[in-house]
């Protein structure tokens, strides 16, 4: 599985999503699917759930050197490439706020994460 992962100065990371869920035996429809974020003092990390919990989280990125802040929330979206998948955002309200520090500081370019985002 190391071929689906690449490491970026704090971040490991899935760099093909579709091919990594193919290894795993199944298919990514991403409607099927979530991106759930999670945060603390201390990391950084990205797994999407399936909406009905019938298969297992699959890890996309992770960090635990990175804590929350919307600098590293930018780089973990970016690394996974959170824009072009059109995934609906889920996570806790210190997401959420990081989220939106993020569009922003930055509208024009992160409208796309905007059009997703989900509160849990």
């Amino acid at each position: 599985m190391e071929e689906f992962f690449l490491s970026s100065e704090d971040v490991v990371y899935c760099n093909n999503a579709d091919d990594f869920f193919g290894a795993l035996g199944g298919v990514h429809n991403t409607e099927e699917w979530r991106l759930f974020v999670d945060l603390s003092n201390v990391s950084l990390k990205a797994v999407r759930l399936h909406n009905g919990n019938i298969h297992p989280s699959v890890p996309l990125a992770f960090s635990v050197h990175m804590k929350g802040s919307h600098e590293n929330m930018r780089n973990l979206l970016g690394c996974i490439d959170c824009d072009s998948c059109r995934w609906k955002i889920w996570g806790d309200l210190n997401v959420l706020g990081l989220l939106l520090q993020l569009i922003q500081s930055n509208a024009h370019s992160l409208i796309k994460i905007k059009r997703t985002l989900q509160v849990q």
